[in-house]
């Protein structure tokens, strides 16, 4: 059995289909084409200047490397110079060290014999507005200069002494700079001149001052002097030297060197 259709209810049933296709189609969109459903990334844009250095920074930059290495060239040179200073004033020391363990050798050696007539101790105190330039002039052992400033005593620079007694003496000498400082002439044998004869030489030319005091037993006393009535030696001489530092344009202390050298052939009743 046909059931009878009716065209009206035909058509309105097509015309409903239509519509929701339509807004089927309006809704969804079109239909992706194959791979279209995967994620893309979108490309990074850059702004201008994220990644580069500014005019100002740069500049900053190069203001502080400046600086950091001009601050690292002044502390080298600084300690460079600081090197230096020190290794010139550990020269100097050292030569005054030498000129002044010559010194106590000769003074620790010193003879006094009445059966030597050639014999004397003589220490004579001058003081004036520049410091003590006390000088000293005494009969020891033989004590060749070149022992002291490491010249080889076999070789021809060294004369042999020619006798075991060598008149010694010291003073200072600052009037002339390029020659001057501490001088020690040396005659062997000795004479009766004791001012003069001999050969000088300077063992130290740092040397500036120099203060020497003798010790009789009881205290110490500037002035020393033998004769006929005095045959002792004092018991013990106390050498205050000053040298001239490094840095001579500045204010700086003084450099001094003190010590006391005992006299070994001092009596035994002087000791008593």
């Amino acid at each position: 059995m046909v059931l009878p259709t009716n065209p009206n209810t035909t058509d309105a049933r097509l015309t409903c289909s239509a519509s929701a296709l339509r807004r089927h189609r309006v809704d969804t969109g079109p239909l992706p084409s194959r791979g279209a459903g995967r994620l893309r990334r979108a490309p990074r844009r850059v702004r201008p200047g994220v990644l580069a250095f500014t005019l100002l920074e740069l500049t900053l930059a190069l203001f502080l490397m400046a600086v950091l290495i001009g601050g690292l060239t002044m502390s080298l040179g600084n300690g460079l110079n600081a090197w230096e200073r020190g290794k010139l004033q550990s020269s100097r020391a050292q030569e005054v060290r030498v000129a002044m363990d010559l010194l106590a050798g000769d003074l620790r050696n010193a003879v006094l014999s009445p059966d030597r007539p050639l014999t004397w101790f003589v220490g004579t105190d001058q003081s004036d507005l520049n410091g003590d330039h006390d000088e000293l002039s005494c009969t020891t052992d033989s004590q060749p200069l070149e022992l002291y400033l490491g010249v080889n005593p076999t070789s021809a620079d060294a004369t042999a002494p020619t006798s075991d007694l060598a008149e010694v003496q010291y003073r200072v000498e600052l009037s002339d700079p390029s020659n001057g400082g501490l001088i020690r002439r040396r005659q062997n044998p000795p004479d009766e001149d004791q001012e003069a004869g001999g050969d000088e030489a300077v063992v130290s030319k740092w040397v500036t001052s120099l203060n020497l005091r003798y010790y009789d037993g009881e205290q110490f006393v500037d002035d020393w002097e033998t004769s006929e009535e005095n045959q002792q030696l004092p018991l013990s001489v106390e050498i205050l030297c000053t040298f001239q530092p490094v840095d001579t344009d500045q204010p700086v202390v003084p450099l001094t060197s003190r010590t006391v050298v005992p006299i070994l052939r001092a009596t035994r009743s002087q000791q008593q």
